[in-house]
């Protein structure tokens, strides 16, 4: 088998082309974490690891394998739909990369569309909840503005605890503006760090339509609602 083109060599190539169009830490994280299940799965199964071998097929039973049988690596729960989502946007990505990269002849994700995700209604606190822990930050010890100063900003970015907690100075970009951008300002501010393709009949990853011109593998429309989908909400 050619090394060049197994799977585990790829991926390594996709996070250095990843670190050069200068994407967040963070978001390449996710991706070669993504990907490196991806690999372990066709492994774990006898499928096929070189990127010419591999079927729609294999990546079907993937996609089958995070929906019903795969398993959050510290909860060990089920996947929500939101994170089955997610891996389907990296494989597109990946696969589009290998595609430009010529180290496949066709993109095997193109038809293989993204997992609908049902919308949930998070319950949240009443107006008078809200007003008694206010309150009792306000009588309690020094630490009560300290308390009073978290649960604000909980409340007005809409963060979860564990990002709270992992904020440092020197934070994302991507966060810090997500918290005080309107939308159209946020997917211009990101629109502008994206690498923009210019061709004939492009196809976006996500719709598979094809376009003049490509964001970050996607079309204008496609663009916008995937980076308001990474935007904190108040």
């Amino acid at each position: 088998m050619n090394s060049t083109l197994d799977l585990q060599n790829l991926i390594q190539g996709f996070k250095l082309s990843c670190q050069t169009e200068n994407k967040s830490p963070k978001t390449i994280e996710w991706y070669i974490c993504f990907l490196n299940r991806f690999y372990q799965f066709l492994k774990r199964n006898n499928y096929p690891t070189s990127a010419k071998r591999i079927s729609k097929d294999h990546i079907r039973a993937f996609i089958l394998f995070l929906q019903q049988e795969a398993k959050t690596p510290h909860t060990e729960r089920p996947l929500s739909q939101a994170t089955v989502q997610g891996y389907v946007r990296t494989l597109k990505s990946f696969f589009s990369w290998l595609k430009r990269e010529e180290y496949i002849e066709r993109n095997l994700m193109t038809g293989i569309p993204i997992p609908r995700a049902i919308s949930k209604i998070v319950n949240t606190f009443s107006h008078e909840q809200i007003a008694s822990l206010v309150n009792y930050c306000r009588t309690s010890n020094d630490s009560g503005y300290r308390n009073l100063a978290i649960i604000l900003l909980l409340l007005d970015s809409g963060i979860r605890v564990s990002e709270l907690v992992d904020i440092e100075v020197e934070q994302d970009k991507h966060f810090v503006i997500g918290l005080r951008l309107s939308d159209d300002d946020y997917v211009a501010e990101l629109r502008g760090q994206s690498q923009v393709e210019h061709g004939r009949d492009l196809e976006c990853m996500i719709c598979h339509d094809k376009f003049d011109h490509l964001l970050s593998g996607t079309c204008e429309v496609c663009f916008r609602e995937w980076m308001l989908s990474t935007k904190k909400r108040d």
